[in-house]
């Protein structure tokens, strides 16, 4: 795998060396420090160790020059599960009052909330979330969830496992996989 240096241009297109623009991939991470991505040229599927990327705080793009002569870039993604971008009302539960929020994304593990001006959250606390996925079954999903980051009116939270599983949970996880890869559960 070769290196270059590039400048981010616009969130999917870099420059490269100066000279080439070109398409930008996002790839993730597997658990075995590992990514798999295809040429956008030819097709060609290849994986590469990454682990010398994985606790770099910034951004990763690496540029990959694949055995066709096809440059692109790849963009490192360190989480553990891709995110949807979605607008999905919904309401949540946060000592004992009930309000409105906005989910702004989704992800196996946990949601981004646009939330009503709220006084006092912070890193760690505990609230329930629900509302309905926009799946052809209208799914609603009903978690407990620790806030995780705040930035301005938003806030990212993780689901909680639940210390009794029910079918309810268990409908709900299988919903959010389904939902991810874009078929109805």
């Amino acid at each position: 795998m070769e290196a270059y240096a590039f400048e981010a241009i616009t969130h999917n297109q870099i420059r490269w060396s100066g000279k080439i623009e070109m398409e930008e991939k996002k790839v993730f991470i597997n658990n075995y420090k590992k990514a798999s991505f295809t040429c956008p040229k030819c097709k060609k599927r290849k994986m590469l160790n990454v682990a010398g990327y994985r606790n770099i705080q910034e951004e990763v793009r690496i540029t990959h020059r694949c055995s066709c002569g096809n440059d692109y870039t790849l963009l490192l993604e360190r989480r553990m599960f891709p995110r949807k971008i979605v607008h999905l009302p919904g309401s949540y539960i946060w000592k004992e009052r009930r309000k409105t929020m906005i989910v702004k994304d989704i992800s196996r593990g946990g949601v981004k909330l646009e939330l009503e001006t709220e006084k006092g959250m912070k890193i760690g606390d505990r609230l329930v979330i629900e509302f309905c996925l926009d799946d052809p079954r209208q799914t609603l999903i009903h978690k407990e969830v620790t806030v995780r980051y705040e930035r301005g009116p938003c806030i990212g939270v993780e689901f909680r496992p639940s210390k009794i599983i029910t079918s309810f949970d268990r409908s709900n996880d299988k919903a959010i996989a389904a939902y991810m890869l874009g078929r109805s559960s």
